[in-house]
């Protein structure tokens, strides 16, 4: 990412040939060896940071004008602290692994005094550049300001084959590589499943394998995010692929398995660290589930119900998790009766867009949890909402 970036955007493009330090990490322009004075009008280096925001691979406009700072607070040479650019905002962890000290505010303004942006990346590092390595150079004129190199570019593990500048704009990297990693199944990618998939696929995690059998089919592109286009639906490819072209186009590690789970295929999970099941048929969970938590691999099961009284409907929504040691839950809240002939409503017909979405979203958001993205006090294994009510039930008060 970041040598493309540079190479297509002038103003990074500038401060690479002029020198300067820099390399990118998850959404941020990282600006190092940043020579200052610190209280004691000793010569130190530290780290300017900012979001960047790209477009067709070019960096756009900085969309602000705060930079973060990774070092003590930088002083002029007469001892006293450089208050031009003070900002209360405290320091946190920015990045895995980064954590910056201040938020610095510098903005400049035109000739007639008045608040303008930065026209450019350029401009905006070396505004910063020049205030906190001013009075540094004025004592240490040898200090070294500019490297005769560019900073070694970190190797690039992400997933997605462009930036991901939501998640560094709200400044959450750190919370979100929480999942970082993770090999991700899903059984099932008709109506839940597929809004699963939408969902994780904007996480970090490394792969997402995919498992089913069926071919997308019309009634597929009623209950799925997106739009399949007639053609889409025309072709008769299976699920799996259909789901593996149009992600693929935004992330790696999408993998298709063009399968209906058996127990003789069980083995294709082992590698997996979380599952999320998203099927109809019944007959086999009871010999999932055994395998998954023999195998010490979490899961996620989920389900809607759907049935008609009189011009309505009553709807609801479930989410069970398990793992190895919390389980035993799972016959009280999941049916795993052997599969019949005949079809309920649910199986027919009674399946849509927004009640499979909400599945979908609970259960990620059950699944972040876990791992501790989302605070997760009361530990609930299971959750269902009722949509009648509007109301979310969790483990013993689930009705």
């Amino acid at each position: 990412m970041s040598r493309e970036l540079i190479a297509r955007s002038p103003d990074l493009a500038r401060l690479q040939e002029e020198g300067y330090e820099i390399r990118f990490r998850e959404g941020f322009l990282l600006t190092s060896s940043v020579p200052y004075l610190d209280c004691q009008l000793k010569l130190r280096y530290g780290t300017l940071a900012c979001e960047v925001t790209a477009e067709k691979g070019v960096a756009v406009r900085p969309a602000a004008h705060p930079m973060w700072w990774q070092g003590t607070y930088p002083f002029q040479t007469d001892g006293v602290a450089i208050m031009a650019i003070q900002n209360p905002t405290q320091g946190k962890t920015l990045l895995t692994g980064f954590t910056v000290d201040f938020l610095f505010s510098a903005r400049p303004v035109d000739r007639d005094g008045t608040f303008i942006d930065y026209p450019n990346f350029y401009e905006k590092v070396k505004t910063y550049i020049g205030i906190i390595s001013g009075p540094a150079l004025q004592l240490y004129p040898d200090a070294v300001l500019k490297s005769e190199r560019v900073f070694a570019e970190e190797e690039d593990d992400s997933p997605f084959l462009y930036p991901d500048t939501n998640t560094s704009r709200a400044e959450i990297n750190a919370i979100s590589d929480k999942v970082k990693g993770q090999k991700i199944g899903i059984i099932g990618v008709g109506g839940t499943g597929s809004y699963i998939l939408d969902l994780v696929s904007k996480c970090l995690v490394a792969e997402i394998h995919l498992f089913d059998a069926d071919p997308f089919a019309q009634h597929n592109a009623f209950r799925s995010p997106g739009a399949a286009s007639e053609a889409d639906i025309d072709a008769k490819c299976k699920k799996v692929a259909y789901f593996q072209r149009i992600y693929s186009k935004m992330r790696r590690g999408v993998i298709a398995h063009e399968v209906r789970l058996t127990a003789a295929q069980f083995p294709l999970l082992d590698a997996l660290t979380f599952v999320f099941i998203a099927i109809d048929k019944t007959g086999i969970k009871r010999e999932l589930f055994d395998y998954l938590v023999t195998h010490n691999i979490p899961f996620i099961d989920v389900g809607i119900g759907v049935t008609r009284r009189e011009d309505t409907l009553l709807a609801t929504a479930r989410v069970t998790a398990a793992d190895a040691q919390r389980h035993s839950h799972m016959p009280e809240h999941v049916s795993m009766e052997p599969d019949k002939d005949e079809q309920d409503d649910y199986g027919t017909n009674i399946q849509i867009a927004e009640l499979n979405a909400l599945n979908a979203a609970v259960a990620v958001i059950h699944w972040k949890r876990k791992y501790g993205v989302y605070d997760n006090t009361d530990k609930s294994m299971h959750i269902q909402v009722a949509i009648e009510q509007i109301k979310i039930y969790t483990d013993e008060d689930a009705p």
